[in-house]
């Protein structure tokens, strides 16, 4: 979270290992996060708004992270399209088009190699002691010379801060 011109507080974390096979790969869920973000001026709210696609963010800002990793288990390599969305249990849904950034979209992943990622989403209407759960859903995966569909979307894969 250093990108933003913005000082940074970890206010809830939760260590996980939980994990989801989605065809040759496995995704591990390592942890997830919430920081508030205290702008340092108007120029840091305006990138923090770009970044997220926000209408605008608050002063502070609360973002959700989730750090997870895939490896693919298999003979060819995989482009993984990363998480296609975050529900909290406030009822926010995050994707890319609203409040979501995620490393792993249209990653490729080489045989028997295990690549880590970042995903964050802005938090509207919500603080850290808001947040208890998130529910994920990866996209699916595909083949990297034709990009058709190697394995389905993942839905329903519950996070749950401690």
């Amino acid at each position: 979270m250093s990108d933003f011109d913005a000082n940074g507080t970890l206010k809830k974390v939760t260590t996980l290992n939980k994990q989801a096979k989605q065809g040759d790969l496995t995704v591990t869920f390592s942890n997830i996060k919430i920081y508030s973000m205290k702008p340092k001026n108007a120029d840091a709210k305006k990138i923090a708004t770009t970044y997220f696609g926000a209408s605008g963010v608050n002063d502070p800002y609360f973002v959700v992270q989730i750090n997870w990793t895939a490896k693919n288990n298999g003979s060819k390599e995989v482009q993984t399209n990363g998480i296609d969305s975050v529900v909290t249990n406030t009822g926010q849904q995050l994707n890319a088009n609203a409040g979501l950034q995620d490393s792993g979209i249209g990653s490729t992943i080489q045989p028997n190699a295990t690549s880590d990622f970042e995903a964050n989403g802005l938090l509207k209407g919500a603080t850290d002691k808001n947040i208890s759960k998130l529910t994920v859903k990866l996209s699916n995966t595909a083949n990297t010379d034709t990009y058709e569909e190697v394995s389905p979307a993942i839905s329903n894969i519950v996070l749950s801060f401690k």
